[in-house]
């Protein structure tokens, strides 16, 4: 048995699945709520909490099923940040990817933080092939060392777990540095401006190692698991769901949730200001149109409204445009992933009918979970030849 988390914007999922691939079990809770702040700025969750409540649920799972895991996979959010002290001991809360804090205007300046960043970082969308946002890693960092806080290592929120189950340093792989906006996805190093212009060590920023790196086995029998079980790096959940789609180059991969992303593999990264290039597994590259929309704000008869949907798919197809370069990847197969593409058929009968291409269910459902779970899988097999 293989066991995967994935610690999400919403929920907290752990999936079992079998040597076979299939899911065993599932279980999720919610995540806890932001904690009160005085400013609308300020998207903090307590890490301590997460942390607790997904070994709680890692436990549950375990438990349930008698099955003995092989191995684990970690994926979850891939932006937002932890602070750590010298004992890897959260000096913050987890500081969510909907932090605001950034679009703060600077002292004695007359633009914000992020915008700053962005002047001063010459083409760094052509290097690290993404734009740079507000609840990103790198200018959160920027923020936190501007403002005087102590940061004496920092962490993506999934990359802590793993060193909570291992006791390992933290670590974290290229598909997790990409989402921190200051990855240089050419060299597979942290962004050498960005540590000059943010007056920092690069001894604070977790190392970078390679995908399916195992980072250590569990220390502790109290996680309910067996000790020195394999923990594998964690990977970003946009990742770890897209693996668990099984996309290959001739597919084009929707996944409609809380929000919606439109990717394509690649094998060589294209670079454009009109969508994000990340890296993927084995040697590839997607290019993805992001942030468009989803189930975030709709009412449940809006997912009947037939003039709401086709409008939405629209979108989708907008963003198909722009990945597809004047029809290069014309005649590519979708594969459509998440809760509200699971879901709702009528959605799914309007994409056919916009894209006038098949469409494919993704064979699992929780598929970053899944997805964690099959790439522990995968890397386990490997280690063992």
């Amino acid at each position: 048995m293989y066991l995967g988390i994935d610690i999400g914007a919403s929920y907290c999922k752990v999936a079992l699945i079998d040597s076979d691939k299939n899911m065993i079990s599932c279980k999720r809770v919610k995540m806890p709520p932001f904690v009160i702040s005085e400013s609308p700025l300020i998207y903090e969750v307590d890490v301590r909490k997460i942390i607790n409540m997904t070994i709680a649920l890692m436990k549950d799972i375990t438990e349930e099923s008698k099955h003995t895991v092989e191995a684990i996979g970690v994926a979850g959010q891939m932006h937002g940040i932890v602070v750590l002290d010298k004992s890897k001991l959260p000096l913050s809360n987890f500081i969510s990817w909907q932090d605001q804090r950034t679009t703060e205007v600077m002292h004695n300046k007359r633009f914000s933080f992020i915008d700053f960043l962005r002047e001063e970082i010459s083409s760094y969308r052509l290097i690290t092939g993404t734009d740079l946002r507000s609840g990103m890693l790198g200018p959160l960092l920027f923020w936190l060392k501007t403002n005087g806080y102590v940061t004496h290592k920092v962490s993506f929120l999934s990359d802590y777990l793993v060193s909570v189950l291992t006791g390992s340093n933290i670590v974290c792989d290229p598909t997790q540095a990409s989402g921190s906006g200051v990855y240089n996805l050419l060299d597979n190093t942290w962004l050498d401006e960005f540590i000059r212009v943010a007056g920092i060590t690069e001894e604070i920023l977790p190392q970078i190692v390679e995908s399916g790196t195992k980072v250590g086995g569990v220390r502790d029998s109290a996680f309910c698991i067996k000790q020195g079980t394999p923990v594998y790096v964690s990977v970003g959940d946009y990742h770890a769901a897209l693996f668990a789609s099984e996309i290959h180059t001739r597919n084009l991969s929707i996944n409609i949730g809380t929000g919606a992303q439109i990717s394509v593999l690649t094998r060589t990264p294209r670079y454009s200001e009109y969508f994000e290039t990340r890296p993927f597994f084995d040697g590839y590259y997607t290019n993805c149109v992001s942030g468009l929309p989803g189930g975030r704000g709709l009412t449940f008869e809006d997912f009947t409204n037939k003039k709401l949907l086709r409008d939405i798919v629209k979108k989708y197809y907008e963003a198909f445009e722009i990945l597809t370069i004047k029809g290069h990847y014309r005649g590519l197969d979708i594969v459509l992933s998440g809760g509200v593409a699971q879901g709702n058929e009528l959605l799914r009968e309007i994409i056919r009918d916009v894209f006038d291409s098949e469409v494919v269910l993704a064979k699992h459902k929780e598929e970053a979970a899944v997805g964690a779970a099959l790439l522990a899988m995968k890397y386990n097999c490997s280690d063992r030849g």
